[in-house]
This record gives C-alpha cells, sequence and structure tokens, in this order.
C-alpha cells in the first residue's frame, strides 16, 4: 500500500514559491505517479521556521564542507492545523 502525500505551505512563503512547490508534486504526480494532493493547504499563518547549523571552514584544508543541520518551527499550533485539514479534507496520511 502507498500513502496519499498532503502538501502543507508555510504562509510565509512569497506566492512565486508556493507556485513552484506546487509544480513539483504536479511533476511527481505525473511523472512517477506519487500519490500526491496537489492542492496544497497553506497554513493560517506564518510557521516562524528557524534553520541552524551551516557550513563550517575546514582550517587544515582551506575548502568549505557541509556541517550537520537543525532547525525549527516556532509556531506548530497553525501546522497542525492545517495538517488536520489535509487529513480531513484530502485523506491523506503522509
Amino acid at each position: 500500500r502507498t500513502n496519499k502525500v498532503g502538501l502543507v505551505l508555510d504562509a510565509a512563503i512569497e506566492p512565486e514559491l508556493r507556485t513552484r512547490h506546487v509544480q513539483v508534486a504536479q511533476a511527481m504526480r505525473a511523472s512517477v505517479g506519487a500519490d500526491i494532493v496537489t492542492e496544497a493547504v497553506v497554513t493560517s499563518s506564518p510557521l516562524g521556521v528557524k534553520l541552524g547549523g551551516g557550513y563550517e571552514k575546514y582550517e587544515q584544508q582551506n575548502t568549505t564542507a557541509c556541517s550537520s543541520r537543525g532547525g525549527g518551527v516556532t509556531n506548530t499550533e497553525a501546522l497542525l492545523e492545517a495538517c488536520e485539514i489535509v487529513v480531513s479534507k484530502h485523506g491523506c496520511d503522509a
């Protein structure tokens, strides 16, 4: 059994980037048959995504390499509300 995937987008994302995200979901659906609901649910308010980690310089090699990354969401309530909509309206389970 495959999962039915929902699409939740942060209200803080600019409209052009939202469009690109939906286009990627549509491409996945068309090219590999992924069960993705392409009607995106936008959160009711910005999620307050905070990214941490980043790039660090290795002194001995004088090159830039990727280190671990982390982050968080400050407005988890808006995220959960949007996820509930995806589940109840579209029957998504992923």
